[in-house]
C-alpha cells in the first residue's frame, strides 16, 4: 500500500487499448439524422456556423458538441474511424478527470495520498472499461454526453482543487474560481441539456464529503455562505424549479409519440434504475447494446409487481444514505451522486425508457466508491476485488470488440435481445448489406411478428422484399396497404423506409407499385392521426411531393410542396418552390413566395447560404419583371 505500482499514465494507456477495438465500428442510428448537416457543408449548401447553430437534438441545440464534429466533417458519412477516435480521446480525458476527482475527494475523508492515488487508479480503470459506459463512447453522436461529462467533471475538479480560495474572506481570485466553475457549467449545458444537473452534483458533494469535520484535512475547509449560495444552493433550486416547470407545463403527459404515458414512464424508471445498478455491479453482455424497445412498461405500481418493490428499495436507499451521510460520506456520495445524475433523463421527460449511456456520468460516484472500498478491504478481500475488476475489464474488452464490427453488433444484439423489433431490423439491414437476402427477410419478418401493429415494420418489410425479390407483386403491395390500415403507431425508421421505397421506384429497381400507389398510401398514413412528430410528418409530406414530381403532375407537386411547407416553414423548401416556378415559367406566382421569404428571414434564423440562394431568385425575377 505504500508504493503505487502502476502509474496513472500506464493505466490510462491500458483503458485506451482495451477500448481501442471499438473504433473500427460503423455510424449508427441517431448519428445520421443529427450529423447529416455535415453532408450539406461538404456540398457547399450550408456553412459550419449554420450546422453548429441549427442543432435540434435538444432545447439548447447543443452547439458546443456540434462544433467538434466540424473537425472531421469530410469523413461523414462513409468514414467513422476519425469520429470514434476523437470520442475515445475525450473518454480518456474523462477517465483522467475521474482519477483526479477520486484522489481529491478521498483525501478529504482521511485517506493518505498513496491510498487516495491507489483508489483513484481503481476508479479510473473500473469506470473507463465498464461495458455500461461504452455506448456513450462509441455511438458517435453521444459525443454530446462525453463533452457534457467532461465539462461537468472539469467544473467539479475546480470546485474541489481550489476550494480553499472559496473560504471567507473572499478575494478577487475567489470570484475567478466561481466564474470558471460557472463557465464550465455553461459549456456542459450547451453540450447536452443533462449538464444542467451540475449544481445538484456539487450539492451532493457538499452535503456528503464536506458534511462534517471529523477528518483533519477538512478542518477549516468550509466555503463561504456567499459562494455556497451562488454556486450550489441557488443554482440547484433554480434547476429543480425549471425542471418541474418544464415537466408540468411544457410536456404533454400523454407522450403521443410513445407506447407509454408520463405516469407509466415514472413507474417504469425505478425498475430501469435497479437494472442499471445490477449491470454496473454484475456486468453482463446478455441484454446489453442499443436495443431496449422490448423493455416492459409498468402499467401500475403492481403491474409488474417488481415496480413497487423497486420503488420501495430506491426510496429506502435514498432515506438511509441521506440520513447516514455524515457517518458514511463516501457511500452516501456515491449513491446520491448516482441518483442526482439520473434526475433529468430517468424521470418524467418524454424519452426512451432505457439507454445505457445515461449511466456515463452518474456511475462515476460508484466507481470512486469501488476504489475507496478496495483500499479499505483486508488483503484477502482485496484480492477478490482485484479479480472482479480484471473480469470487468475482460468483459469491457470483449464488448469493445463487438462494437468494432457491424456483423458482430448485428448478430450479438439480435441474439441477446430476441424480443426487440429494432434489433431484428438492424440484423435485417446487415444481411441486406452483405447480400444475404433470404436471411434478411427472415429477420424483418420476426420484427413484424413482434410488432404487428407498427406501420414502420410493414414499410421496412416492403423495402426488404424489394431488395431480395425486386418486386412487390404477387399480393405483397396489397398486403402492405392492408397492414398499414390496421397500424396503430409508427416507430423510428418510418421516414427512411418511405424514402427508400420512393428511391427504388425512381430507379426502377422494384416493380409492383406506381407513384399514385405510394401517394395514396403515404396520404393515408399522414391523415391517420397515428404519425406523431413534426419531423416525420414533414418528411412523409415531402416524399409525397417528390412522387407527384416523378409522376409529372405539376399542380399536384406544387400543392404537395405547399402542404409540406405548412408543416415546417423553412427557406430551403421555399427556394425549391421558387425553383419549380422559374423552371415552369409561372412568373405570376413568384411575388407571393418572395414576400413569404422576406417575412421568413425577418422572423426566423435562416442559413446564410439559403438566404443567398433566395436573393439570387429574387434578383432573377426582378430582371425578368422589373418592379
Amino acid at each position: 500500500m505504500n508504493r503505487i505500482l502502476i502509474s496513472w499514465p500506464a493505466l490510462l494507456l491500458l483503458v485506451g487499448l482495451l477500448n481501442l477495438p471499438a473504433v473500427t465500428g460503423p455510424f449508427l442510428f441517431d448519428d445520421f439524422p443529427n450529423l447529416d448537416g455535415l453532408i450539406s457543408i461538404n456540398e457547399g449548401t450550408k456553412t459550419g456556423l449554420d450546422f453548429v447553430l441549427d442543432g435540434d437534438a435538444g432545447p439548447t441545440g447543443r452547439p458546443v458538441a456540434l462544433a467538434t464534429f466540424l473537425w472531421s466533417s469530410d469523413s461523414f458519412p462513409d468514414k467513422p474511424l476519425l469520429f470514434k477516435i476523437i470520442n475515445l480521446a475525450i473518454h480518456l480525458l474523462n477517465v483522467l478527470l475521474v482519477y483526479v476527482i477520486a484522489t481529491l475527494i478521498l483525501k478529504e475523508v482521511g485517506l493518505s495520498k498513496s491510498q487516495a492515488s491507489i483508489a483513484g487508479l481503481v476508479a479510473m480503470l473500473f469506470w473507463g472499461v465498464h461495458p455500461i459506459n461504452q455506448s456513450a463512447v462509441f455511438l458517435v453522436i453521444q459525443r454530446m454526453t462525453l463533452l457534457m461529462t467532461f465539462f461537468s467533471l472539469a467544473s467539479i475538479c475546480v470546485f474541489l482543487k481550489y476550494r480553499p480560495l472559496l473560504k471567507a474572506p473572499l478575494k478577487s481570485r475567489s470570484f475567478l474560481v466561481v466564474l470558471v466553475i460557472g463557465v464550465l457549467g455553461v459549456f456542459s449545458l450547451f453540450s447536452k441539456e443533462s449538464g444542467v444537473i451540475l449544481p445538484i452534483l456539487l450539492f451532493v458533494i457538499q452535503a456528503t464529503i464536506f458534511s462534517q469535520y471529523k477528518f483533519s484535512s477538512q478542518n477549516g475547509n468550509q466555503i463561504s455562505k456567499v459562494v455556497s449560495w451562488l454556486v450550489v444552493y441557488l443554482p440547484s433550486f433554480i434547476v429543480i424549479v425549471a425542471f418541474l416547470y418544464w415537466v408540468l407545463f411544457k410536456t404533454n403527459p400523454d407522450f403521443v409519440n410513445r407506447d407509454f404515458t408520463m405516469l407509466e414512464r415514472l413507474l417504469t424508471q425505478p425498475r430501469v434504475i435497479v437494472d442499471y445498478l445490477f449491470q454496473i455491479v454484475i456486468p453482463q453482455l446478455s441484454g446489453s447494446g442499443l436495443f431496449h424497445d422490448d423493455y416492459q412498461v409498468s402499467k401500475s405500481p403492481w403491474n409488474p409487481l417488481s415496480t413497487i418493490l423497486c420503488v420501495f428499495v430506491l426510496f429506502l436507499a435514498l432515506i438511509i444514505f441521506v440520513a447516514k451521510r455524515r457517518v458514511w460520506p463516501v457511500a452516501s456520495f456515491a449513491v446520491l451522486f448516482y441518483f442526482a445524475g439520473h434526475l433529468i433523463e430517468s424521470t418524467a421527460l418524454n424519452l426512451e425508457l432505457y439507454f445505457e449511456h445515461r449511466n456515463y456520468l452518474p456511475s462515476i460516484g460508484l466507481a470512486i466508491l469501488a476504489g475507496y472500498g478496495f483500499v479499505r478491504l483486508s488483503k484477502v478481500y482485496r484480492l477478490f476485488m482485484l479479480v472482479y475488476i480484471v473480469l470487468v475489464s475482460i468483459l469491457g474488452a470483449y464488448n469493445a470488440y463487438t462494437w468494432g464490427g457491424l456483423s458482430r453488433m448485428a448478430q450479438s444484439w439480435a441474439n441477446e435481445n430476441p424480443q426487440s423489433p429494432r434489433a431484428q431490423v438492424f440484423l435485417a439491414n446487415y444481411y441486406d448489406r452483405s447480400g444475404h437476402f433470404s436471411e434478411s427477410l427472415k429477420a424483418i419478418e420476426r420484427a413484424v411478428s413482434l410488432a404487428p401493429l407498427d406501420g414502420t415494420k410493414h414499410l421496412q418489410l416492403a423495402v426488404h422484399q424489394c431488395f431480395s425479390q425486386s418486386t412487390l407483386e404477387n399480393g405483397s403491395y396489397e398486403l402492405l396497404t392492408h397492414n398499414i390500415k390496421k397500424s396503430q403507431k409508427y416507430s423510428l425508421g418510418m421516414s427512411d423506409a418511405a424514402d427508400v421505397l420512393v428511391q427504388m421506384l425512381q430507379a426502377k429497381v422494384c416493380s409492383g407499385y406506381a407513384e399514385i400507389d405510394l401517394i395514396d398510401l403515404y396520404l393515408s398514413i399522414l391523415h391517420s392521426g397515428k404519425l406523431s412528430g413534426r419531423a416525420s410528418q414533414y418528411n412523409l409530406a415531402f416524399q409525397i411531393s417528390q412522387l407527384y414530381g416523378m409522376k409529372g403532375d405539376l399542380l399536384g407537386y406544387m400543392n404537395a410542396l405547399e402542404n409540406t411547407y405548412k408543416i415546417y416553414p423553412n427557406l430551403n423548401l421555399l427556394n425549391l418552390q421558387l425553383s419549380v416556378l422559374f423552371e415552369n415559367g409561372l412568373d405570376n406566382e413568384i411575388p407571393f413566395y418572395i414576400k413569404r421569404g422576406r417575412e421568413l428571414i425577418e422572423k426566423t434564423r435562416v442559413s446564410a447560404l439559403a438566404i443567398e440562394k433566395f436573393y439570387a431568385y429574387k434578383s432573377l425575377y426582378e430582371k425578368k419583371v422589373p418592379y
